[in-house]
C-alpha cells in the first residue's frame, strides 16, 4: 500500500461502533434504530492487535459522553459501554473534541503511516480540502471487513507480527553448558578459597586483632550465616532455644528481632519472615508488639 510497511492502524471508533451489519434494528414504523455496539470496536481493536498493529481508535467526545451518561443511567442497551471506558483507560481510545471527527481520523493516518479502518469514504470534505492527498488516503483506507460471528474479520489487512523482533531462541544444551560453566567457575574460587584459609594461621590473626575486630568479624559471620538459612530452618532452631527453661524468652518484638540477629537465626529473608514462621507454630502470640509465649 505505501513504500514502507504499515505497522500502525487508526480506526473510525464511531464507524465500528455504529456498524449492525447483520443486526440492523427497525422501529414500529420500519425505520432504521441507530445502534451502539461496543464489542465490534472492542474485536476490531483486538483483530488488529493479533496482528501486531499498534492501534489507535478516534472517537468523538460528545459519542462518548452520550454512551457515559446512557450508561451511567443503566439503560441496558449501553451495558457493553464498559469496554469502551477500558479502551479509553488503556490509551487506545482517543476522544476528540471536534464536531467533525473524519479530518482528525484522515490526518492522523496520513502523519502516522497508518491504514485507516473505516468505511466511509469522507466525499463530504474531498472537495473542500483538495490539499489532503486522497489519494494516499485511499491506499491507507481499509473498508473491506466484516464481523463473522460477531468477530471482526479482514483477510486485507496482512499479519505484520513476523516484521517485529523476534525474541532470540535459546539451545538447551546451551543454557546447560552455561549452567555447568558458571558452577565450574564457582566450585574452583571455593578451591581457592579453601586453599587460602588452609595457608593462613587463623590463631595468630585472632590474637592480633582487638575485641571490637573480634565482635565485627563474630557479627558479620552471623550475618553470613542468616544469610545462608531459610525462615523455617531459623524458626526451627529458634525453638530449640526456647524450650530451653533457662531461656530468656524476648517479651517485644523489637527484641526478638534483636536477638535472632544476636543468634545468627535472622534467614535470608529477614527477621520479619522468621516471627511469621514462629507464630505458624504456635510458639507465641503477639498482640501488637507484646509477645506472649506459649512453650
Amino acid at each position: 500500500m505505501t513504500n514502507e510497511p504499515c505497522t500502525k492502524i487508526v480506526i473510525d471508533a464511531a464507524n465500528l461502533i455504529h456498524d449492525d451489519r447483520g443486526i440492523e434494528k427497525t422501529d414500529e414504523n420500519g425505520e432504521h434504530v441507530i445502534q451502539m455496539i461496543p464489542q465490534r470496536l472492542v474485536s476490531a481493536v483486538e483483530g488488529c492487535q493479533t496482528k501486531g498493529y499498534e492501534v489507535s481508535a478516534l472517537l468523538k467526545h460528545g459519542t462518548y459522553t452520550y454512551g457515559m451518561i446512557q450508561y451511567k443511567s443503566n439503560n441496558p442497551e449501553y451495558a457493553d459501554f464498559t469496554s469502551i471506558i477500558q479502551l479509553k483507560e488503556a490509551g487506545i481510545v482517543k476522544l476528540i473534541t471536534s464536531k467533525d471527527d473524519d479530518l482528525f481520523i484522515v490526518e492522523h493516518g496520513l502523519n502516522q503511516n497508518a491504514l485507516i479502518l473505516s468505511r466511509d469514504w469522507f466525499n463530504d470534505h474531498r472537495e473542500a480540502r483538495p490539499d489532503i492527498d486522497w489519494e494516499k488516503v485511499d491506499t491507507l483506507r481499509v473498508n473491506d471487513y466484516q464481523f463473522l460471528d460477531d468477530v471482526f474479520t479482514c483477510p486485507t489487512i496482512q499479519d505484520i507480527t513476523h516484521l517485529k523482533p523476534q525474541p532470540k531462541r535459546v539451545d538447551p544444551l546451551d543454557e546447560v553448558k552455561e549452567l555447568l560453566q558458571a558452577q565450574a567457575k564457582e566450585i574452583q574460587s571455593l578451591k581457592e578459597r579453601v586453599h587460602e584459609l588452609e595457608e593462613r594461621d587463623l590463631s595468630k590473626e585472632i590474637a592480633a586483632m582487638s575485641k571490637k575486630d573480634i565482635e565485627s568479624t563474630a557479627e558479620k559471620a552471623k550475618q553470613d550465616s542468616s544469610r545462608s538459612k531459610s525462615p523455617e530452618a531459623c524458626a526451627e532452631q529458634y525453638m530449640q532455644y526456647a524450650k530451653n527453661d533457662s531461656f530468656s524468652k524476648p517479651k517485644t518484638r523489637d527484641a526478638l528481632e534483636n536477638d535472632l540477629k544476636s543468634k545468627g537465626l535472622a534467614s535470608e529473608m529477614g527477621t520479619g519472615q522468621v516471627i511469621n514462621h514462629l507464630q505458624s507454630m504456635k510458639a507465641f502470640h503477639m498482640d501488637r508488639k507484646k509477645i506472649a509465649w506459649r512453650v
